[in-house]
């Protein structure tokens, strides 16, 4: 896969999350059983936000010609799922 498709691909599922978390999060949250406080509600749009900003980096930086940069982004990318997932 190219690292512009896995980019575009990364842009649209980080835009996806984000806005589910900023705009619909008790929906979100609902189906799997988790209610949050106002406390736990503030953390989750935080995370939400963060994902929007992560998506824009992503667009923005599809076409990275760079192969320097090109390592910056995929360890960065690596780092956040490893992060988010544990």
């Amino acid at each position: 896969m190219k690292l512009s498709v896995l980019m575009i691909l990364n842009a649209i599922f980080a835009l996806l999350g984000g806005l589910g978390l900023v705009l619909m999060l008790v929906k979100l949250m609902a189906p799997y059983g988790v209610f949050l406080d106002k406390g736990g509600m503030f953390i989750a749009q935080i995370l939400g936000m963060v994902l929007l900003g992560l998506s824009v980096m992503f667009f923005l930086a599809r076409n990275v010609k760079d192969d320097q940069d090109k390592k910056a982004l995929v360890a960065g990318a690596l780092l956040l799922i490893w992060v988010v997932r544990y």
